[in-house]
């Protein structure tokens, strides 16, 4: 095995250990939440808009408020394929491969706008 196709096997093994953490991680925060909602059915909703103020959902979240573990869980299901794109445009770069680079960059771009997009609509 050439040390390119070395390279190329420790990417993939990088980026499937990012997707196997960040959906088991997921998935467990998710469960936590879910439980705690079973738990505790009274806990007060929170609303769209006090999930963009950070100290509030820091509270929330310090708090052990399960709607707030939920969106935890969430977002980090959501980070997860970000991360790998992240991986993938530095695994591009690294072989100097620039065509994938930029279409990797515009993927990442449109991924993060999408995200801007859907917290202010």
């Amino acid at each position: 095995m050439s040390s390119e196709e070395a390279e190329l096997a420790r990417v993939e093994a990088l980026i499937g250990k990012i997707l196997a953490i960040g959906t088991y991680g997921s998935a467990c925060v998710l469960i936590f939440g879910f439980v705690l909602s079973l738990l505790f059915p009274n806990q007060p909703d929170i609303q769209d808009k006090q999930l963009l103020s950070f100290s509030f959902y820091l509270n929330q979240l310090l708090g052990l408020q399960a709607q707030a573990i939920i969106y935890t869980g969430l977002f980090l299901l959501i980070l997860t394929p970000v991360l790998r794109v992240i991986v993938s445009i530095w695994s591009f770069a690294k072989e100097k491969d620039w065509l994938y680079v930029g279409i990797t960059v515009v993927v990442l771009i449109v991924l993060l706008s999408s995200f801007v997009y859907g917290m202010y609509e």
